[in-house]
C-alpha cells in the first residue's frame, strides 16, 4: 500500500523528535536518520506525482478554453 503524504511527514516529524533527544546512542541516531530520508524522499516523491498531475489536469483545462474560444469564435463568425 503506498504512504500518504500525511504519513510520511508524521513520520519524519518522529525521526527528528528521536535524534533531538540528547543521550540518543550513535546507532540508534543512524538508524533515525535511515528512516527520516527515507520518509523525505517518499514526500519528495509524492510532492513530484502531485506536481506533474496537477500539471497535467492545468494542461487539459488549457486545451478545453483554448477549444471553448474556437468554437465562440466561429459562431461569432457564421453570425
Amino acid at each position: 500500500m503506498e504512504k500518504k503524504f500525511e504519513d510520511c511527514m508524521e513520520e519524519l516529524s518522529s525521526v527528528v523528535s528521536q535524534m533531538q533527544k540528547e543521550e540518543i546512542p550513535l546507532e540508534e541516531m543512524l538508524v533515525q536518520y535511515k528512516k527520516g530520508t527515507e520518509a523525505a524522499m517518499a514526500c519528495l516523491t509524492i510532492l513530484k506525482e502531485t506536481e506533474r498531475d496537477i500539471h497535467d489536469i492545468s494542461v487539459e483545462i488549457e486545451k478545453l478554453i483554448q477549444q471553448g474560444e474556437e468554437m465562440r469564435d466561429k459562431r461569432n463568425d457564421g453570425k
